[in-house]
Parts: structure tokens; sequence; C-alpha cells
């Protein structure tokens, strides 16, 4: 009985101890801004990452950033860059010249990282803000594009899609720490940029022949879809009730398959889409929204209880009800999302499912809390929580004296075959890849690759192909650099816009498999040695 009272007031302390360091941690802050105000369509823009640090020292990161307005910008998909020990940095990217005006509600830039103090994956967000851009003269000789950059797992790459002439490459980072713009390049920077600048025509070639072969394939399936009979119904009957054709967007793996949204429009500015997914020529699902089913939406919604008292909240507090979005997930499943923002820019978000005519799954989001008081406040509640401990310690140990103590052999897990694992999900992506969902497949080889490494030699934990690549060499893995390849042709699908062969992929699959075998064969040759 000494014992169990010493582990439980044990347990009670260290969770306690962990309670207090949890509330007293410290924690990376970012908050985004442009250099410049009163902008107008001629105008170059830089966006400014303004960080505070306070864990003095330096601090590796993680950036997700996409900065576009006025048809032009940056899609920032990973950045890794290390932050000085400096309380305050600031890292600036750009410009970006705007050529349409207009107003513009900016995305918050995500900042991944590990924090020292507690060794926990942390990712905080940065304000969001809008932007007027003040129409002046058309530009002359300008390209407008969007910029896609990805720099992480060892891999640098930079691509710029132009609205005027399909698409073109970038070699400039374009990304730099404003407190030391006059240093040079590091000697790994000008290494990689003199490799980029040896295929940059080759890559130029390569991506305009791969927009021009998808551009095409788009026209093919936008016929293909005409042609069908589910979707000429659903039009035909917003056509009777007055909407016109504005446009229509698709995403087509081949000449019959691929995903679509059709938007329409009445005289009177009301709004309505058809959207969903062909295969084959044959619909597999098809979805109409019209202004009637947003207005019977937006009243359950107004009518739900929960909702309600959220609203209520959240408008006492300062915040008022900006916009409603409605994305239509399934034609009986509808995801409804409320905005609401104070007069300082901050958001909150009330969302709702819309399942089958009913309201469901009522929450309250807080994009950008309001700074609360000091964590300090946190200690006496754990005071309160230790004493209500302490009585339930007093209480149940007593009655624990009037019981027989039955001791309970805790269950034996099974173990995991995690070489069965990640051979089952080899199979999934080779389906994936029948369905014409390339980079899903390719995304699913290279998680299979790292769960069972990360099994093998108990990493613990998913971790990014740069982290398992450098683990596996400290542990002096065999075939690192096979790995090493078979990820790396994973990443340039996923991030680089390949466009994979069956060939090129049943080889990669067949090659992952094969390190996943040997690796497996060679576990039972060393257990098999040890039993004799």
């Amino acid at each position: 009985m000494k014992n169990i009272k010493k582990n439980y007031l044990t347990v009670l302390f260290i969770l306690l101890l962990l309670f207090t360091q949890a509330a007293l941690a410290a924690q990376l802050t970012v908050q985004k801004q442009l250099d410049k105000q009163n902008i107008k369509t001629e105008d170059e823009v830089n966006v400014i990452l303004n960080f505070e640090n306070p864990f003095g020292k330096e601090l590796p990161i993680k950036i997700v950033d996409k900065t576009v307005f006025g048809n032009n910008g940056f899609d920032i998909q990973c950045a890794e860059k290390t932050l000085p020990a400096d309380k305050e940095t600031s890292l600036q990217y750009g410009p970006i010249k705007p050529f349409a005006g207009g107003t513009y509600d900016l995305d918050t830039a995500e900042i991944s990282y590990t924090n020292p103090e507690t060794g926990e994956e942390e990712t905080v967000k940065s304000n969001t803000f809008s932007v007027e851009v003040i129409e002046s003269q058309a530009q002359q000789g300008q390209s407008q594009g969007i910029t896609t950059i990805y720099q992480c797992n060892g891999r640098s790459i930079q691509t710029t899609s132009y609205s005027s002439s399909g698409s073109s490459v970038n070699i400039q980072t374009g990304f730099n720490n404003q407190q030391s713009t006059q240093q040079s390049q590091s000697a790994q920077d000008r290494v990689q940029n003199n490799q980029l600048n040896q295929d940059t025509k080759a890559i130029k070639q390569q991506m305009q022949k791969q927009a021009e072969e998808q551009k095409q394939m788009e026209e093919e399936f936008k016929k293909s879809l005409e042609a069908n009979k589910e979707f000429k119904k659903e039009q035909e009957e917003l056509a009777s009730s007055g909407y016109t054709r504005k446009d229509v967007n698709v995403n087509a793996a081949d000449a019959n398959s691929g995903s679509f949204e059709a938007t329409y429009q009445t005289q009177g500015g009301n709004t309505a889409t058809i959207k969903g997914r062909m295969e084959n020529g044959e619909m597999k699902e098809i979805m109409t929204q019209t202004p009637k089913d947003r207005e019977k939406m937006l009243q359950a919604l107004n009518e739900n209880a929960q909702y309600q008292q959220y609203k209520k909240q959240i408008e006492s507090q300062g915040f008022k009800q900006a916009q409603t979005t409605f994305n239509q997930i399934t034609q009986n499943h509808t995801k409804i999302e409320t905005v609401f923002k104070n007069h300082e820019g901050q958001e909150k978000k009330i969302t709702a499912d819309y399942i089958d005519e009913t309201i469901k799954n009522v929450s309250l989001e807080g994009d950008k809390e309001e700074p609360g008081p000091s964590p300090i406040w946190l200690l006496p509640i754990a005071a309160i929580i230790a004493f209500l401990a302490w009585l339930a310690y007093r209480k149940f140990f007593r009655k624990q004296k009037k019981q027989v103590v039955k001791e309970q052999t805790p269950e034996q897990k099974k173990p995991v075959d995690f070489a069965k694992e990640a051979k089952k999900m080899l199979s999934l992506a080779e389906k994936l890849f029948q369905k014409k969902r390339k980079k899903d497949a390719y995304e699913k080889v290279s998680q299979a690759i790292r769960y069972y490494f990360q099994c093998k030699h108990g990493i613990g934990k998913e971790t990014t192909n740069t982290e398992l690549l450098r683990q596996l060499k400290n542990r002096e893995a065999e075939n690192t650099e096979e790995i090493k390849k078979c990820l790396n042709k994973c990443s340039m699908v996923e991030f680089a816009k390949h466009v994979p062969t069956k060939k090129e992929f049943n080889e990669l699959v067949q090659e992952a498999r094969k390190q996943v075998e040997e690796e497996a064969s060679r576990k039972s040759a060393i257990t098999e040695s040890k039993e004799d």
C-alpha cells in the first residue's frame, strides 16, 4: 500500500510539473506585412515576416506562405530557414508587382519549428490583412504569374507559371534575410544555382511542352464533359431558371477523366455552380448549388442552438459577421464557414456541416486570439488541482483499506508486422496510380518507405525525407543511397510537377518493395542465426 501511495504522489507531482512547464513555455511569434502602403499597379512590393525569437539561440524553421494579389505573387510551399539568436529578426521576399487593381485578402504565413524548451513540434500563424491596389497605367512588356518555391528536404525548386505564355523558370532564390542582405551567398547556394542554370533551357522547354499537353488534354476533357448526359441535364435545369454559364474550370487526368467546376449567373447577379468528377467518360459525382440551396442551409444554421450560442459569445467580444462560405463536398454534405472580424482585423470562425438537410458538428475556431494575461495566473489553478487531487487521494485510499487489491497483468500488445504494412501501402499506391491519381500514388510510396524504416530502426515518429536519411546514416544502415534515390523520385512528382510514366512508377514500386523485402529477409536471417 505504501508503494502505491508513493507512486501515486510521484505521478501527481510529475503531472503538475508538466502542466506548469507547458503553461510557461515560450513560443515563437510572427507578424506579416508589406513594405509599402498606397500601392499602385506599377509598384514593386516586398513581403516582410517579422519574428520574435524568445529562445536566445538559432532556430531552424519551415515557412509556408502564399501571398498573391493583383494576379502576381509567391506560393511558398516550403522554405527552410534558420533564425539567428537575436530576439527580433525579419525575413523578406519579393518583389511582387501587381497587375490588377482591387482589394485582396492575404493568407496567413505558417511557421513550423521544434520548441527548444519542450522538444515538441509547433506551428504558429501570422496575422491576416487586406491590401488595396490602385489601378494605374497598364504595364507594358510585363508577364503576369505566380512563382512557386520549394526549398526543403535537400531540394531547391522554383518555377513561375505565366498567364500570357504558359510557364517559365526563375532561378533566383528571391528570399533573403533583411538584416544581412549585403552578405554573399553561401557556397552551397552558389553550387545549387550553378547546377540549375546549366539546365534552365532544358527545363523551360520541358515545362512548355507539358503545359501544351496539359492544355490540349483539358480541351479534350471539356468536350467529353459537354457530351455527358448528366451534365447536360443539370445545365438545362439552370438554364430554365435564367442562368447562363460564365466559366468552367477543369483538372484533367486524361481526355475522359478529371474534376470540374462550372459557374453560372443570372442577369440579376445570382450565381450557381455545378461541380463533380468524371472517370472514363462516366459521371462519378455531380453536385449543383444555387442561391436557394444556400439560403436554405443558412436558415438551418441560424436556427441551430449551438450556433446561436457561439455567435452571441463572439459578438459580445466585439466581432461582427463578415462573410459565409459554402464548400460543397458531396450532394448531401456541405461545409459551412462563417467568419467574424473585429476592428483590429482579428478573425474567429464558426464552422458546421450540413448533412442530409441537418446542421451537425458546429464548432468555434479563433485564428488569432487576443494576447491573454501572463501565464503566471495558471499557477493558482495548478494549486487548486493539487488540492482536489489530494482529497481524491485520501478518499480513494481509505476505500482501498477495506478492499482486496487484485493485481492484473497488462495485456501484451501484439507486435506489428511493419514490413507487411509497408507492402500494403505499396499495393494501395499501385491502385491510386491506376485511378490516374499519380501524385497521391507517389506520396503513398514515399510514406511506405518512411514508415518501414522508421519502425525498423526505432525512430519512433513521423519524419521528413531528410530527417529519415540522416537517422539512417547515423545508424550506419545499409542501402541508404538506394533509399535516398527512391525518396527523391517521389519528391520530383510531389513538388516538381514531373509527369511520370507507368514504366517509371512500376520501376519505383519494384525498387521500394525490393528494399523492404531485403531488409525483412536480413532481419529474419539474423533471428535464425541467434536461435542456432
